[in-house]
């Protein structure tokens, strides 16, 4: 049927689950208004309706009022109304015997065209982008420990797993092959059948003088001799044919022979038990464990590590199982994946097992796609950098789901391999296994004192936060646009504006400034670059002239106040700036600007700020010049390269090892000293 306020679109699983959660809604709508049939609906309570929408389904029902409810956004309200449409669309629809689609329907138009739905919806609607920001230090203390068990701890969780699926197969196939021992049924019957022969041909009874020989009895039918003692349906047995042996004329009372015969007749129709040993998946978790030899304590220690696992199976009396950490690895990919590539939750759980590109000379690329964008099923494909630690946790997931994807016949990425099964990861499985992960490596708690719980698209929104520390407040917001795979720029532009306002920016500069001054100046940080000498030869000076450690942290901190020095991180160091320093921006120099009150973001990048004398780095960033030394070499080596592309590589190679090694230093002549409070006043304007 024709769609032409494109009311039927979904865009997805969770659309289509939703819109029926919705319906179920506005069916209670009408409870509470005591409409029957939708056809009993009028334009009077169509008014009531969309002035209640607003609030919600608690607010419609009547389980809320409207004064407590809080508001719902533009597109849910859109979706209630496309649900109103699709009453009224389908039973005006007509099948070719002339009846209706839906016989009872709305009877009268909801909108006259899509643009009245869409602009009333965002009149009603709270404004989007309401995800709280998650904190600072919540965010960076859970992708650090994200990180640290991808890296340190993902190999030795998955070397352990394959061992114990390895020890499982052969454990599995010993217990099956053991006789497994005779059941109480099974001694009845074997008993029963043998007794019944002895009733034929007496001569077959074993006997030890005139007594049964019970040991010879098990011996004959093949089992021990203690069931032989202890079940009664075996001692009555044998208690009988005793008495038949010793009353040879016929002197038994004839209802202990009629018992007897009975018994036999019940078990030796019961079915024998089956050869092969029967498994208890108890037991073969027991033996597994001995032979992987758990607990296992790992070889590096962290803070929130998996460590000792103790048992393969979790369990109510013991949590640090294998089951357990291996699900914790997977969320920690799922983290890392998620918080890197900013990406929205459905577009990260469908992601496909192929998604590395990392055959490019300038390094690996992730693909996936985008859904948000088109609406369309089939989705946008497109590859983006990513950083090493994010193929290292693809990698991980590859390796975690691949008996999952082999038994579903699945190519998602995000594949749950557990004790029920195995299924394609959904939205529920993401969240809980991220709130497990939060507990275990013990989440710090926020400004109220409250644990954070993390949603997984906070961690799109600290993508935006960490991007706009980096290029201060969105001065690059199309760069970042395009890595959101954003439709417009005000999305992305409130993205940013709400995720860290200017003061808090300048608020973590400062800090961050005087904690790597102190750390250069008391624990011996390394620093290189063009202010990075300069200000440990300063360092050096200062301690000789203002004495003890507190004096010298002092000064420090005041020198920083009074001259409004900050540090402005980038992915390889930090920009050194304050007014007076203006004039030694590479990057301003490069545009022309003799007086910026800024870092020139478009022209910041490893090669101009490695010939900047503002730049300061230490061996913490050493990873990433070797990581580019390595990149620019491969450039450089890729046949039929341009010249221009060759020496700027030549050039980006030069640079690199400046910086590669920890605790490597800048040769080139450093600006003015770091002044004491006695020089400043002379030069005030001096840093």
């Amino acid at each position: 049927m024709e769609d032409p306020f494109e009311m039927m679109r979904l865009e997805g699983r969770s659309t289509g689950v939703g819109r029926v959660r919705k319906l179920l809604t506005i069916t209670d709508w009408m409870l509470a208004q005591k409409i029957l049939r939708f056809s009993d609906i009028t334009p009077v309570d169509w008014d009531d309706f969309k002035v209640r929408v607003k609030w919600g389904a608690k607010a419609l029902t009547g389980s809320r009022e409207v004064t407590d409810a809080e508001g719902i956004t533009a597109e849910a309200i859109l979706e209630y109304f496309r649900l109103f449409q699709h009453l009224y669309d389908f039973h005006q629809a007509e099948f070719t015997d002339g009846g209706r689609l839906l016989p009872d329907g709305l009877l009268f138009k909801p909108f006259s065209a899509k643009e009245d739905a869409i602009s009333l919806a965002r009149a009603l609607g709270e404004e989007t982008g309401k995800t709280k920001t998650i904190p600072t230090h919540v965010a960076l203390y859970a992708l650090n420990a994200a990180i640290e068990w991808v890296v340190e701890h993902g190999p030795e969780i998955l070397s352990l797993r394959e061992q114990a699926a390895h020890e499982w197969l052969l454990v599995e196939r010993e217990h099956t092959d053991r006789v497994p021992r005779p059941s109480s049924s099974e001694v009845n019957r074997r008993l029963a059948n043998a007794i019944g022969d002895m009733l034929e041909s007496p001569e077959k009874i074993p006997l030890y003088g005139s007594t049964i020989s019970r040991t010879s009895l098990a011996a004959q039918i093949g089992i021990s001799p203690p069931p032989l003692y202890s079940n009664s349906v075996c001692v009555e047995m044998i208690d009988m044919l005793q008495d038949i042996m010793d009353n040879p004329e016929g002197s038994v009372s004839p209802g202990k022979r009629d018992r007897l015969l009975v018994l036999i007749k019940h078990w030796s129709s019961v079915p024998a038990q089956s050869s092969a040993g029967k498994i208890y998946p108890a037991r073969i978790a027991r033996d597994v464990a001995e032979r992987i030899r758990l607990p296992f304590t790992g070889s590096k220690r962290t803070k929130g590590e998996p460590w000792p696992v103790k048992v393969l199976g979790s369990s109510i009396h013991e949590r640090r199982s294998l089951e357990a950490v291996t699900n914790h690895l997977w969320t920690a990919s799922f983290l890392v994946i998620a918080a890197f590539m900013a990406d929205r939750l459905e577009e990260v759980l469908e992601t496909e097992v192929d998604c590395l590109i990392l055959d490019r000379p300038e390094g690996p690329y992730f693909v996936n796609k985008a859904w948000k964008d088109t609406h369309t099923e089939s989705g946008i494909e497109s590859a983006r950098p990513c950083p090493e630690v994010v193929v290292k946790a693809a990698e991980i997931l590859r390796k975690l789901g691949a008996q999952a994807r082999e038994e579903t016949g699945s190519a998602k990425l995000f594949m749950c391999d557990h004790r029920h099964g195995c299924s394609v990861a959904d939205e529920t499985t993401a969240r809980k296994r991220l709130d497990a992960f939060c507990q275990w490596i013990g989440i710090p708690a926020d400004e109220t004192g409250e644990l954070w719980s993390i949603a997984p698209h906070q961690l799109r929104r600290f993508f935006v936060q960490a991007f706009t520390w980096q290029y201060e407040l969105g001065v690059d917001l199309l760069a970042l646009k395009q890595h959101l795979r954003q439709a417009d720029l005000e999305t992305t532009i409130r993205y940013a504006t709400s995720a860290l306002l200017g003061e808090m920016l300048n608020e973590e500069e400062k800090a961050l400034t005087v904690f790597i001054m102190e750390k250069a100046a008391f624990d011996g940080l390394e620093l290189s670059g063009g202010y990075g000498e300069h200000l440990l030869r300063a360092f050096s000076r200062l301690r000789v002239r203002v004495g003890p450690p507190e004096k010298l942290a002092e000064a420090i901190r005041k020198h920083q106040e009074k001259h409004n020095i900050l540090l402005k991180p980038n992915p390889w160091g930090y920009c050194v700036w304050s007014l007076s320093r203006a004039r030694f921006a590479e990057c301003a120099r490069r545009e022309g600007i003799t007086a910026p009150a800024g870092p020139v973001a478009a022209h910041r990048s490893s090669r101009t700020c490695g010939k900047c004398l503002n730049l300061l780095t230490h061996s913490g960033f050493a990873p990433f010049w070797r990581t580019a030394q390595a990149r620019f070499e491969a450039m450089l080596a890729v046949p039929g390269i341009p010249p221009v592309c060759s020496r700027a590589a030549q050039e980006g190679i030069t640079i690199s090892r400046r910086f590669a090694h920890a605790g490597s230093r800048q040769k080139e002549g450093t600006p003015h000293e770091l002044e004491t409070e006695s020089e400043t006043a002379k030069e005030p304007h001096q840093d």
